[in-house]
């Protein structure tokens, strides 16, 4: 009877040592797999964060690129709630608030163009992209993009101004 027992407790000790080992292991690849994750992140052409929707839409998170795009550390939005509508250019802080409020209120889709003002005293269009979703726990969140398309948005001007000044030749002509 000693020996039988002797073998189930030592039974149960292996199980419990292939169990620690393979958690171990467990924890080793999540580890490994989240610092790709983030390293891909922090590596993208764009900003990348993610907002409470409870809230006013303050970030939680928000990757490096911030500081390249618009010339502010991501911590100083982090901590000023306000920080990010104060950089929004005064004339389409309106719009923005307004956008934001409509997201927060029905969720789904996040799509909008605004500038923003660096603080080099630039202007900076952004393309603010986001979607939402929802935590475990049933708190809703938004995840998104900030992408810099100032330059096509002056393309695009340029373009049309190309055919204002193209229409205008051909009425003349006409004349």
């Amino acid at each position: 009877p000693a020996a039988g027992l002797l073998r189930v407790f030592a039974s149960e000790r292996r199980a419990r040592i292939d169990n620690a080992l393979a958690r171990g292991r467990a924890e080793s690849r999540l580890s490994v797999a989240e610092e790709r994750y983030q390293s891909l992140v922090e590596s993208l052409p764009l900003v990348t964060y993610r907002r409470d929707l409870t809230e006013r839409a303050p970030f939680t998170y928000l990757s490096p690129q911030l500081d390249a795009l618009v010339g502010a550390a991501p911590s100083a939005w982090l901590a000023d709630p306000g920080a990010y509508f104060a950089a929004i250019h005064p004339s389409d802080r309106e719009r923005v608030a307004g956008a934001l409020g409509n997201w927060l209120a029905r969720g789904g889709r996040f799509e909008l163009e605004y500038r923003v003002n660096r603080a080099d005293g630039q202007v900076v269009w952004l393309l603010d992209e986001a979607i939402t979703s929802t935590a475990p726990d049933g708190t809703p969140f938004g995840l998104g993009s900030l992408r810099d398309v100032t330059e096509s948005r002056y393309l695009q001007a340029r373009l049309e101004e190309a055919q204002r000044m193209e229409a205008v030749g051909r009425l003349a002509g006409g004349v």
